[in-house]
C-alpha cells in the first residue's frame, strides 16, 4: 500500500485504506485532471487519494498500463522540480510511491520503463531540503525495492542506478543512496543462493567500475557507502580461492598506487586457484590485471606475475562465453607485453598467455563465439517467460513459447559443453560410488589440473601418479582443507590427511599430541584407553610410549599419523608418501594395514613403485592436466602406458642432475685418507634411559660410498647430525678437516628452507650465502656459543711469551704450520702489530675450539665460495643443473613448491659451496622416479665423498660400497661384494697428474673395509701439505759420467734393428 502523510508531524505511515480501481479509460486530458486533484489537494492525504484513483485508472488494463505514461511523466517531473512549491514536489514523490507500489505488481511488464523514467527523479528528492519530501522520497524507494521481482531488480533497478551514478547532475545524497540500493540488491543476491545470485553476479562488469568510481568521490558519505557497497558485491563471489583476497583488491581499488597494485598482483599470483572462475571473479579481476599490464610503472616481475595470472585464469574459465566478454579487455596489454617487454622470459610467458586467451574465445567449431547465451537455469525459464507473455497472447501459447525457449536453451549448452557424465562403467555398477567432483586446480604460477573428473569407489586404493610439480601433493592438501570444488564436506564423508611434516608440538608427549588433534576435529569423546590401545598396536608401547614428539624418528613420526587417521575412524585416508623413513618391517605392516582394511578408501601419493604394486587397486594417472585412470596396479599400468616404466627404474634418460667438482683439499694427497672422523662416540637424548649411539668409531674420505642402514629410531640420524655436527656428543671426539666443506641434507629435509617459505630458491640461495659463509651452519649446536665459551672469550690468558695476560678478540688469519695450521689473533685493546701467530692445538686446549671451528668454516667457505658469484646467470644455471627449472627458480616462491622440488631446492643448496662431502639423509623422500635416476647418476659421477641414509634398497645398492648396521645403538661395518661403484668417483685428475681412475678405484675398493684409516688409527687427525720431491744434486764428475752413457746410449740405438724405441733420458739413473 501506498504511504499516508501525518499532517500533525513529519511521519510517513501506511495507508489504512484502499480504492477501488476505475472502469473508465484515460487520455490526455483525464490524466491531467487526476493530477489537478493531485496536486490541488488540501493535505497529503487527499494527494493520496487522487494518486490512488490514478494508479486505479491506468491498471483497468493492465497490459495497455504503460501507454499512460507518456502524458503522465512529464508533469510529474515538473511538479518534483519546482522550486518554488515544496506542496507540488512533496505531490509528485506521493504519486511516485503509488504507483510502485500499485503497478509493479499487477503490469510487471511496466517495471523497466516505470523505473527508467522516475527512479532518478525520486533519488534527487533524497536531496530536498523539506524533511516531509525526503521521506516521501524514501518510502517510495523502500516500497519499490520490496515489490520488485528477481529479474526486474538487475534488468530495471541495478541497471538504472548505474546510469544515475554514471551521469553528472546528480546530488550526492541521491548518488548514497543509489550504492545503498546497489548493496542491499547483493545481499538479496547473497542471501538467496541461486538465479539471482548468479544473474547478479554477471552485471559486475558493469557495476564494479560505477561502485568504484564512487569510492573516490568527493563527499566522505558517497565513498563509505561505495566501500560497503563494493563489499557487499564482493560477497556474490562464490570462489574461495580469490575470497580471501577481498580485502586487498578492494584497497587497491580505494587506494590505486603503485605499492597496493603490486600486493595485489604478489598476493593473486601466490594463490592455488581450484574452483572453476566464473564470471564475477572475472569482473573484479579484469579491471586490476588491465591496469596493471597498461601501467608504465609495473615493474618487469609484476609483468611477469600478471600475464601468467592471466593464462592461468583463462584456463579456469569453464564457459567460453564468459571469456570471451573479458578476455577483448586484456588481450591488447598482453600482446603489448609480448611485443615490448624488456626481459625474454616476459615476452615468452606473455606469448603463452596470448595463445591460450585466442583459444579460448573459440568455441568447439572453431568460431568466435557470437553473443551470450542466458543463464543455465532452465527449469526458471517458464515460470519467468510465461509472466511477461501473457499480456500478449493467450496464457496456454505463453506456456508453449517459454517451453520452446527452455529446449532452445538445452540445446545449446549441449553444443557449447557437450554431454554430462554417462551412465556407470559396467565394472562400478554394484559399487558405492563416494566422490564425483568436476573441478580444477591450478597454483598462480603453474596450471595443475583443468576441467577434470575425481571419481572414488568404496574400497579402493588409488595411486595417484605424476612427475614432480605435477600437483599430486597440492591436491590431496585442497581436498584436506575443504576447497576441492564438488568434494564432499566433512560431515558427508571423514577424510583424514596424512602427510610427512615438522611438527611444531616438540615437547608435547604422543598421547597428549593424541589428544590434542582430535578435540580439534571434533572427536575429544574418545578415551584415553582407546588411544592407548590403539598406538600400541602401531608399535607405541614401553619406553617409545613414553617419549615426546621431538624424540621420535621419521619414520615413528609417520606412524603416529597413521594412528591418527585410526582414531578418527577415516572413510578416505589421503597419504602422502606413507613409506618415507619407513623400514621394510614397517612398511609391510603398512601393506597389510591398507588391505585388510576393505571399508577404506586411500588415495596414495608415493615414489615407491613395490609399495604401489602391493596395496594399488586402481592407478590415478596425470596426463595433459587431466585425471585419467587405470584399473589394477602399477604393472598394469606399465603394460598399459609403457613410457610409465620410469616408476620401476633409476634411469634417467630424461632428467639429469650435476654436482660440481669440489676440488682440493690441503694435505690429503689419496683419496682413501680420512677426512671426517669420530672416535669413541657416546651420545644420551635427554630424558632418555639408554645411549642412542654406543662408543661408536668411524671416519669418512674422498672416496666413501656409504649406507647407514637400520630400524626406525635405530640411530642412524642421530650418527649423520653427530658427523656433521648438528649436535655435540657426551663421550669421545668428532674431528673434520679444516677446510672440508660438507652438503648437507637433514632427514626432515625441507626444515632447510621452512624459515624461508616466501622467498624464491634463487633468493634463498642469495641469502644463505651472501655473507661468504654459509648462515645455516651458524645455526648449528656446534657452532652456537655457550655461558661458559663467552666466559672464555672475556678470560685473559698468558702464553708464556713474557708479554702477560691479554685477551683474544679475533683470529684474522691462519697459515700451515708443520703438520697443522697456525692462527694470526688479535688482541683486545692492541693495535695490529702486536697480533700473535697462536698454534691450533694451544688455542682448541684453551677452549677456544668453537672459535677456531668458526674462522675454519669461514676460510672452507671462502675457498668453495670463492669463484661462485651469486648473479643471475650463475644460479639459474645451477638450479637446472639439479633439475629444477629456472622459472620457477627465479620466480614462484618456495612455498608454493611440491615437496620434490623443495627436495631440490635443499640439494641445490647443499651444493652450492662445492663441497668435498655430501650427506643425504633419506634423499628419496619425495623425489619421483625420474629424478631419482638423476640423483643416483649424479653421485656415481660426484668427486668428492658420499654418505647416505635410504630405505630404498634398489638406490642404496646402486651406489654403495660400503654399509653401516647400526642396531641398538652399536655400529657395524660390511663392504659390499662385488660393487665397483669407486670407478666412477675419482679425484679431480686434473690437480692430480699421474694418478690413474684404476689404481684410485683399487685403492678405495681395498680401503672400504678399514674405514678408519690405518694412518690415523686412534690418533688425532693430521694433514701434511703436498710438496714437491727435491731435485737430487750431481757433482762435475757425476756429471760427465752421465753425459757418457747418454751417448753410448743414443749411439746403440742408432745401431739398433729399425723400429726399437728410443731409451729415455731420466734424472735418477745410478
Amino acid at each position: 500500500m501506498p504511504g499516508v502523510l501525518d499532517t500533525t508531524g513529519s511521519t510517513f505511515t501506511p495507508a489504512s485504506s484502499t480504492n477501488q480501481p476505475s472502469e473508465m479509460s484515460l487520455t490526455d486530458t483525464t490524466i491531467s485532471d487526476y493530477l489537478s486533484a493531485v496536486f490541488s489537494a488540501d493535505s497529503s492525504q487527499g494527494s493520496l487519494d487522487a494518486a490512488l484513483a490514478l494508479c486505479s485508472a491506468i491498471l483497468s488494463d493492465p497490459a495497455t498500463a504503460h501507454h499512460s505514461f507518456p502524458a503522465l511523466f512529464p508533469p510529474l517531473a515538473k511538479a518534483a522540480a519546482d522550486k518554488k512549491s515544496g506542496t507540488r514536489r512533496e505531490s509528485a514523490m506521493i504519486v511516485y510511491g503509488a504507483l510502485y507500489e500499485s503497478i509493479i505488481p499487477k503490469s510487471p511488464i511496466t517495471e523497466v520503463l516505470l523505473l527508467r523514467e522516475t527512479l532518478p527523479i525520486v533519488l534527487d528528492g533524497l536531496a530536498d531540503k523539506g524533511s516531509v519530501v525526503r521521506e516521501a522520497s524514501q518510502y517510495a524507494i523502500d516500497a519499490m525495492l520490496a515489490l520488485l521481482k528477481e529479474e526486474a531488480l538487475v534488468v530495471g533497478l541495478v541497471r538504472v542506478l548505474m546510469t544515475y551514478l554514471g551521469g553528472s547532475g546528480s546530488k550526492w545524497q541521491g548518488r548514497m543512496a543509489a550504492l545503498q540500493l546497489i548493496g542491499k540488491v547483493a545481499e538479496r543476491a547473497v542471501g538467496r543462493d541461486g538465479f539471482l545470485k548468479e544473474v547478479m553476479g554477471r552485471e559486475l562488469e558493469a557495476l564494479i567500475p560505477v561502485v568504484e568510481g564512487g569510492m573516490h568521490d568527493l563527499k566522505n558519505e558517497v565513498s563509505r557507502a561505495a566501500m560497503k557497497a563494493m563489499t557487499s558485491l564482493s560477497k556474490l563471489l562464490s570462489n574461495d580461492d580469490v575470497a580471501r583476497h577481498i580485502p586487498t583488491l578492494i584497497k587497491t581499488m580505494s587506494d590505486p598506487s603503485k605499492e597496493t597494485l603490486q600486493k595485489a598482483i604478489h598476493d593473486l599470483s601466490q594463490t592455488t586457484f581450484i574452483a572453476i572462475v566464473t564470471s564475477p571473479v572475472l569482473s573484479l579481476l579484469t579491471p586490476l590485471l588491465e591496469r596493471s599490464l597498461s601501467s608504465p610503472q609495473t615493474s618487469q616481475d609484476v609483468l611477469r606475475q600478471t600475464v601468467v595470472v592471466v593464462e592461468n585464469l583463462t584456463k579456469l574459465v569453464h564457459d567460453p562465453v564468459e571469456a570471451r566478454e573479458f578476455l577483448p579487455r586484456l588481450q591488447p596489454g598482453v600482446k603489448k607485453i609480448e611485443d615490448t617487454a624488456a626481459l625474454p622470459v616476459v615476452r615468452s610467458l606473455a606469448k603463452d598467455a596470448n595463445a591460450t586467451m585466442v583459444k579460448a574465445m573459440k568455441v568447439r567449431t572453431g568460431t568466435d563465439i557470437p553473443e551470450r547465451i542466458s543463464v543455465d537455469e532452465f527449469k526458471r525459464i517458464p515460470g519467468c517467460a510465461t509472466v511477461y507473455l501473457e499480456h500478449f497472447i493467450t496464457h496456454d501459447d505463453a506456456k508453449r513459447v517459454a517451453a520452446e525457449i527452455e529446449r532452445w536453451a538445452r540445446g545449446e549448452t549441449l553444443n557449447r559443453f557437450g554431454s554430462g557424465i554417462g551412465e556407470i562403467d559396467d565394472e562400478h555398477k554394484h559399487e558405492v560410488e563416494i566422490v564425483n567432483a568436476e573441478f580444477s586446480l591450478a597454483y598462480g604460477g603453474m596450471m595443475l589440473l583443468t576441467h577434470t573428473n575425481l571419481t572414488l569407489y568404496q574400497g579402493h586404493r588409488y595411486g595417484l601418479c605424476g612427475r614432480n610439480g605435477a600437483g599430486k601433493s597440492t591436491l590431496m592438501r585442497s581436498i584436506s582443507q575443504g576447497k576441492l570444488e564438488g568434494f564432499p564436506s566433512k560431515d558427508e564423508l571423514r577424510t583424514c590427511f596424512v602427510e610427512h611434516k615438522e611438527r611444531d608440538e616438540r615437547d608435547m608427549s604422543i598421547v597428549g599430541y593424541i589428544r590434542l588433534a582430535l578435540e580439534e576435529n571434533g572427536d575429544g569423546n574418545i578415551s584415553e584407553e582407546e588411544i592407548v590401545e590403539t598406538l600400541k598396536s602401531v608399535g607405541f608401547e614401553g619406553e617409545r610410549a613414553e617419549m615426546n614428539i621431538g624424540q621420535l624418528s621419521g619414520g615413528w613420526k609417520m606412524k603416529l599419523g597413521l594412528a591418527e587417521a585410526m582414531l578418527k575412524r577415516a572413510q578416505v585416508l589421503l597419504l602422502d608418501e606413507p613409506t618415507n623413513h619407513l623400514d621394510v618391517g614397517n612398511v609391510q605392516w603398512l601393506q597389510n594395514y591398507l588391505k585388510s582394511h576393505t571399508e577404506i578408501t586411500s588415495l596414495i601419493v608415493s615414489h615407491d613403485s613395490k609399495f604401489l604394486d602391493e596395496v594399488c587397486t586402481d592407478i590415478i594417472h596425470y596426463e595433459d592436466k587431466k585425471l585419467v585412470y587405470y584399473k589394477g596396479n602399477l604393472s598394469e599400468f606399465v603394460r598399459k602406458r609403457p613410457e610409465g616404466k620410469a616408476y620401476y627404474t633409476l634411469d634417467a634418460s630424461s632428467a639429469s642432475f650435476k654436482f660440481p667438482s669440489p676440488g682440493l683439499l690441503t694435505g690429503v694427497k689419496s683419496a682413501t685418507r680420512s677426512i671426517i672422523k669420530m672416535t669413541n662416540v657416546t651420545y644420551t637424548y635427554p630424558t632418555a634411559t639408554k645411549p642412542s649411539l654406543y662408543n661408536v668409531t668411524a671416519s669418512l674420505s674422498l672416496s666413501s660410498r656409504v649406507a647407514i642402514i637400520g630400524g626406525n629410531g635405530a640411530g642412524k640420524s642421530t650418527l649423520v647430525k653427530l658427523l656433521t655436527g648438528e649436535m655435540v656428543p657426551q663421550e669421545g671426539r668428532v674431528e673434520k678437516h679444516p677446510n672440508l666443506r660438507v652438503g648437507y641434507m637433514a632427514q626432515q629435509s625441507l626444515h632447510h628452507v621452512q624459515m624461508n617459505l616466501e622467498k624464491t630458491p634463487s633468493q634463498y640461495l642469495q641469502w644463505r650465502y651472501s655473507s661468504g659463509t654459509d648462515k645455516e651452519v651458524a645455526m648449528k649446536d656446534t657452532r652456537l656459543l655457550s655461558e661458559a665459551d663467552r666466559k672464555q672469550l672475556e678470560t685473559p690468558i698468558d702464553l708464556g711469551d713474557g708479554r702477560g695476560p691479554r685477551r683474544i678478540e679475533a683470529l684474522v688469519g691462519r697459515q700451515k704450520w708443520k703438520k697443522s695450521f697456525q692462527y694470526e689473533t688479535k688482541w683486545a685493546n692492541l693495535m695490529p702489530k702486536f697480533n700473535t701467530m697462536i698454534s691450533r692445538e694451544t688455542l682448541v686446549e684453551k677452549g677456544f675450539s668453537k672459535l677456531v671451528q668458526d674462522f675454519d668454516d669461514a676460510e672452507s667457505a671462502r675457498e668453495g665460495l670463492g669463484y661462485r658469484e651469486l648473479d643471475v646467470a650463475s644460479i639459474e644455471k645451477h638450479f637446472e643443473d639439479i633439475g629444477l627449472d629456472k622459472e620457477i627458480a627465479m620466480n614462484n616462491e618456495i612455498g608454493g613448491l611440491s615437496g620434490g622440488q623443495k627436495v631440490k631446492v635443499v640439494i641445490a643448496a647443499a651444493m652450492w659451496p662445492k663441497p668435498h662431502l655430501l650427506i643425504l639423509d633419506e634423499p628419496t623422500n619425495y623425489l619421483d622416479r625420474e629424478s631419482l635416476g638423476a640423483l643416483a647418476t649424479a653421485i656415481k659421477d660426484f668427486r668428492g665423498g658420499v654418505c647416505l641414509i635410504s630405505h630404498d634398497a634398489q638406490f642404496v645398492s646402486q651406489l654403495s660400497n660400503e654399509e653401516w648396521h647400526i642396531e641398538a645403538g652399536r655400529m657395524v661395518r660390511k663392504t659390499s661384494n662385488g660393487s665397483n661403484m669407486s670407478l666412477s668417483i675419482p679425484l679431480d685428475l686434473n690437480s692430480r697428474p699421474g694418478s690413474s681412475a684404476v689404481s684410485l678405484a683399487s685403492s678405495a675398493v681395498s680401503s672400504a673395509a678399514n674405514t678408519d684409516v690405518e694412518d690415523n688409527n686412534g690418533e688425532r687427525m693430521e694433514f701434511k701439505s703436498i710438496k714437491k720431491g727435491k731435485k737430487k744434486k750431481y757433482t762435475r764428475a757425476q756429471l760427465k759420467e752421465r753425459e757418457v752413457r747418454r751417448r753410448l746410449r743414443y749411439l746403440e740405438w742408432l745401431n739398433s734393428p729399425k723400429g726399437t724405441p728410443k731409451p729415455a733420458d731420466t734424472d735418477d739413473e745410478s
